[in-house]
């Protein structure tokens, strides 16, 4: 799988770090993979767009008052909308720190789920060891 051609070098590092990360499962999450490198472009434009047009956080209005700029706005929401979907494949560490710690609280339940199922079978007056 290789990534589109119209991506900025960034979405296109992103394009290849998910496939790389889901490995054989990667052709499955073909639409999942250019969402989330579409959305990294995105954010790569918006971010050279704003430091063409020097880094402005404000804008002022014509009344005086002073707003947050456009484009600080929308780099921000497609940066969210990046993480998003990089955190919907399991591609960013904490994802995958998500889904140990998921799997170890299944085990650590299904060991208590255990240990009462034994308390309770010793505890069962017809139970006999041997």
């Amino acid at each position: 799988m290789k990534p589109a051609p119209h991506l900025t070098p960034a979405a296109a590092d992103a394009y290849r770090l998910a496939v790389a990360h889901l490995g054989d499962d990667a052709p499955v999450f073909a639409d999942s993979i250019l969402r989330y490198a579409n959305a990294v472009d995105l954010a790569a434009r918006l971010r050279d767009d704003w430091l063409d047009r020097g880094s402005p956080m404000f804008l002022e209005h014509t009344n005086g008052a002073l707003y947050e700029h456009p484009v600080v706005r929308q780099m921000r929401g497609a940066e969210r909308e990046a993480a998003t979907f990089a955190k919907a494949l399991k591609i960013t560490p904490d994802s995958e720190l998500w889904a140990k710690r998921n799997e170890r609280d299944a085990h650590r339940k299904k060991a208590a789920y255990d240990a009462a199922q034994a308390v309770e079978m010793v505890n069962d007056p017809s139970w006999q060891p041997f």
